[in-house]
């Protein structure tokens, strides 16, 4: 799944609805942002980080 978010002059984005759905997300949750070596980004639901969750 691909999804498209502008990023604002203060640096931030909104989640599209589909991402969201799919990582659990609410308002008030907090989330993690994960750079791989292969300069690959993942996005999970902190409350799942430490689970296995696939972003």
């Amino acid at each position: 799944m691909a999804a498209i978010a502008k990023v604002t002059a203060k640096g931030q984005t909104n989640i599209p609805r589909e991402i969201r759905e799919t990582l659990h997300v609410k308002p008030g949750d907090l989330i993690t942002w994960e750079k791989s070596a292969d300069g690959v980004v993942q996005i999970r639901n902190f409350a799942d980080a430490g689970k296995g969750a696939a972003s």
